[in-house]
């Protein structure tokens, strides 16, 4: 699936931003055009439209919103492949052209590293708290955190873009999880 999905994305469609894409203002706007326009690849999570684990057993100010957005997101693949430097400038330009739409990109595309980063910086944060509370849970939740980390260098740089397709499926996957788990709606079964 994910070779189909990664097989022509070579950097031949680099996105025209024009008074089109100003004014844009709407989610499925957003989608239309990337999907229509660009030729990218847009799709729900795994857990799209299930119930949010609630997290209201962690302390309040504790910060769970990168965990839930992580949720929350899609999997935006665009036609840039490992052409870093294409992608950078293109969403440079459409944070002047458009800085909702861009804005709605990084903060809704898995793909990201900032996405992954701050849910699994805020993964770490909850496996703490709970690991004071009950080190039974805490030691199954940090064994999950162990093994959804990885570096920024090897997100970035190493990965290729199948590869962070992957990564991502399985953080999203273990995430979740690891949100019931704090919820106290799971039961410790999770094979990291």
């Amino acid at each position: 699936m994910i070779s189909n999905i990664l097989k022509d994305t070579a950097v031949d469609c680099v996105p025209i931003l024009d008074t089109k894409v100003r004014q844009l203002s709407t989610v499925p706007q957003y989608l239309r055009y990337l999907t229509q326009d660009c030729g990218w690849e847009v799709r729900p999570g795994q857990y799209h439209g299930k119930p949010m684990p609630d997290l209201a057993r962690l302390p309040s100010d504790l910060p769970t919103g990168g965990m839930k957005v992580f949720i929350d997101g899609m999997y935006i693949i665009d036609k840039f492949g490992e052409d870093h430097e294409s992608r950078r400038e293109f969403r440079i330009k459409l944070s002047g052209v458009n800085p909702r739409f861009h804005r709605w990109l990084d903060d809704y595309n898995k793909l990201r590293w900032t996405r992954v980063f701050c849910a699994v910086e805020e993964m770490k944060l909850a496996a703490d708290v709970v690991r004071s509370d009950d080190s039974e849970r805490g030691y199954v939740l940090k064994r999950m955190v162990k093994g959804s980390e990885v570096t920024s260098e090897q997100y970035r740089k190493q990965m290729p873009v199948a590869k962070k397709l992957d990564y991502a499926c399985n953080l999203e996957r273990v995430l979740f999880e690891f949100m019931g788990l704090c919820s106290g709606m799971r039961h410790m079964t999770v094979n990291v």
